[in-house]
C-alpha cells in the first residue's frame, strides 16, 4: 500500500487528534529520530562524505581534517547541492501548508514529488533497473512514475557508487607518476 494513502487515511480519520498529548509527543519525537536516516538516504550527503573521506586519505593524512570537520563540510555541501530541491519543496509544499492553503498530506505529496525528481536525476539507470526487477515492478514509461519504494534503494546504491568512483580515481592518481 502507498505510504501517502496511509497518511491520508490517518489524517482523514482524525485518529491523531484523539490521542493524549503525551502520546502525540512520543510519536513526534519518534518521527524526529528518522531525520538522520533521511539525511543520509535521501540526499547527496553519502556521496559527499565518501568523496571527502577519500580525498583525506589521498593526501595521506589519517586524522586531519578530523571526522567532525568532514561531516560538517559534507552537511553544508549537501545543503548547497540540494538547494534547488529544498527551495522547490519550500515553495510547493511548506509555504502553502504554513499558510493553511493545503493540508499535511498534500504537503507531503508535493514535497516528495520534488525529492523524487532530484533522486531520479541522480540515480544510475542500471541501479534503477535492478531494483525495478527485484521488486517485480513493470518499468514505467516516465521516470516520474517510478515508485518511491523502488527509487530510494536505487538512489542509495547510486550514492554509494561514489566509493568505487573515488577508488578508481585515487588508483589512477597513485599510479600516474609511473606511467
Amino acid at each position: 500500500m502507498d505510504p501517502m494513502k496511509i497518511a491520508e487515511h490517518v489524517s482523514d480519520s482524525g485518529a491523531l487528534q484523539n490521542l493524549s498529548p503525551p502520546v502525540q509527543t512520543a510519536l513526534f519525537l519518534g518521527a524526529l529520530t528518522l531525520i538522520p536516516a533521511a539525511l543520509v538516504s535521501l540526499t547527496a550527503f553519502t556521496r559527499i562524505v565518501i568523496v571527502l573521506g577519500f580525498v583525506r586519505r589521498a593526501v595521506t593524512t589519517q586524522e586531519i581534517p578530523p571526522n567532525l570537520v568532514i561531516t560538517g563540510l559534507s552537511l553544508f555541501l549537501t545543503l548547497f547541492v540540494m538547494g534547488p530541491t529544498i527551495d522547490d519543496i519550500g515553495a510547493q509544499a511548506v509555504e502553502p501548508y504554513m499558510d493553511g492553503k493545503i493540508n499535511g498530506v498534500t504537503a507531503m505529496c508535493r514535497g516528495s514529488d520534488s525529492l523524487h525528481h532530484f533522486m531520479v536525476r541522480q540515480t544510475r539507470r542500471s541501479d534503477l533497473a535492478l531494483f525495478l526487477h527485484l521488486a517485480k515492478v513493470t518499468p514505467p514509461d516516465e521516470p516520474k512514475d517510478v515508485p518511491m519504494r523502488v527509487l530510494i534503494p536505487a538512489f542509495v546504491i547510486s550514492e554509494s557508487w561514489a566509493f568505487a568512483f573515488t577508488c578508481r580515481s585515487c588508483w589512477s592518481i597513485w599510479w600516474w607518476p609511473a606511467c
